[in-house]
């Protein structure tokens, strides 16, 4: 916090203070008498400075309030490095590990040199007792921790480690739909398919024929004075969606049995609460899979699909986030690498050096086996057997083995003849590594590189299975039998 003040522009005029409340009025005018005894002269109540020697601000109990005690008041320069150094500290035992940098005539990038969370206010910020005007005149406010967290948006991580960004680990997956990007959710179609059926017979899932939901629907029906013979889409809508989500009131219930009749009064359900709740209680298997017939699936709410949790979104390199990442391209994804130390401080340039090094291996990697095109959240079932194929040759070129035998079966296919020059190039390098490729194809220029070709025939299907040629390219060429 101390480096980020100091990279202010020299000269820059700036406030050190404790944000010490937010809450309602309390008894924090014996707060501020405690305050001046301590030592403090000044505090900003909701913005406006105040000279506590002069007057006691004071507060309306029917609002919330944000008080700060001004620590310093400070010109920037490494000269003051020990005087803002010891304000921070001060600021920081005061707010419980916060505190906030005012800057009442910012200059035009103070707000990207003291990062934080930031905000903007104009006017008269000066109350009774307060030297400096600034009137109509911005100023910077920067509120900072000295935890892994935001004090405006209230997100807070504990510590940042490298499963905090796996959806599949439960430190970074979202717990709405724990890392899976979707959710299942009861569908009103699924539920009612044909809404031209009669009230008792509309809804899918419940059969009129099993005593619990013909007693519901008989009673429901009758709270509303439906016909249970009624179609469905000519009721009216509102009595539509309490039969769906739940009654709005109470509802009579009274049925038979061999013991005599019974009666209860509470509120409906409803068919797809129902079927929500059961789906979540039920420990049978057979239940759970006949509910999930009515159940859509959608993407999470929570994550928009993302799968990690709100923490890991909030976490920014170089601006960006690793979700904002995950959608680039593979190829747009190497560009936005290449060259990132250039935008990092000295401190994050000598972290990041190695990992930046890695990332663009291995993205480079799926470039050279023509990968380019495909974005880094593709889910791995929506690629073809090819893709699939040079994504893996990709992931060993990075390994680096050797005297490893690979086995390829026809990589080639799909690809640009510009692409498949990059694919053969990739092989080539794998072989140069020490390792053997063993290629099934039927391309010409991936049997022009080899180093050795074995012609299987003489036909196809049955009339096959023998070698008939076995060498070097040109050995294929001047065989009779090839």
């Amino acid at each position: 916090m101390v480096d980020r003040i100091l990279e202010l522009p020299e000269g820059t005029r700036a406030k050190i203070a404790a944000p010490i409340v937010r809450d309602q009025k309390g008894a924090f005018e014996d707060r501020f008498s405690d305050l001046v005894s301590e030592g403090y002269a000044r505090v900003e109540v909701d913005g406006e400075a105040y000279d506590l020697t002069v007057e006691t601000p004071e507060l309306d109990e029917n609002f919330d309030h944000t008080v700060d005690i001004v620590v310093d008041r400070v010109k920037v320069s490494a000269d003051a490095r020990s005087r803002i150094t010891d304000s921070v500290e001060t600021a920081l035992t005061e707010a419980d590990g916060v505190l906030k940098v005012i800057v009442p005539d910012p200059p035009a990038d103070a707000a990207e040199t003291l990062g934080g969370s930031t905000a903007r206010s104009t006017g008269d910020i000066a109350g009774s007792g307060e030297s400096e005007d600034h009137s109509d005149r911005d100023r910077l406010v920067v509120e900072l921790s000295e935890d892994l967290a935001c004090t405006h948006c209230g997100i807070d991580i504990s510590e940042i480690e490298t499963r905090s960004f796996s959806f599949n680990s439960p430190h970074g997956a979202c717990p709405e739909c724990e890392g899976l990007g979707e959710t299942k959710e009861v569908s009103e179609d699924l539920v009612i398919r044909d809404p031209t059926k009669p009230l008792k017979n509309v809804f899918e899932p419940w059969s009129y024929n099993r005593t619990y939901y013909s007693r519901q629907l008989d009673n429901v029906a009758e709270h509303f004075g439906v016909s249970l013979e009624t179609p469905f889409e000519e009721i009216d809508p509102e009595i539509r969606r309490q039969f769906l989500y739940g009654t709005d009131d109470v509802v009579h219930f009274e049925w038979t049995t061999k013991n005599g009749t019974r009666e209860k009064t509470e509120r409906f359900e409803g068919v797809i609460p129902n079927l929500e709740r059961r789906h979540v209680e039920t420990d049978s298997d057979r239940a759970r899979e006949h509910i999930e017939e009515y159940m859509a699936t959608t993407t999470c709410p929570a994550c928009e699909g993302t799968r990690l949790k709100a923490e890991s979104r909030a976490v920014l390199v170089d601006g960006t986030s690793i979700t904002a990442v995950n959608r680039l391209s593979i190829g747009d994804a190497l560009e936005h690498f290449e060259g990132m130390e250039a935008d990092l401080s000295e401190r994050d340039r000598t972290i990041a050096e190695e990992i930046l090094k890695e990332i663009r291996a291995r993205l480079g990697f799926m470039t050279e086996v023509g990968l380019e095109y495909l974005t880094l959240d593709r889910e791995a079932a929506t690629l073809s057997g090819g893709e699939s194929q040079r994504i893996r040759l990709a992931t060993q070129i990075g390994s680096g083995l050797v005297g490893v035998l690979y086995v390829l079966d026809e990589p080639s296919i799909g690809l640009h003849q510009r692409d498949n020059d990059r694919l053969l190039n990739t092989l080539a390098e794998l072989r140069d590594l020490g390792n053997t490729l063993l290629v099934v194809e039927h391309d010409t220029e991936t049997m022009r590189r080899a180093d050795t070709i074995v012609d299987m025939g003489p036909g196809p299907g049955r009339r096959g299975g023998e070698i008939v040629a076995q060498g070097s390219p040109e050995d294929i060429v001047d065989s009779d039998r090839s």
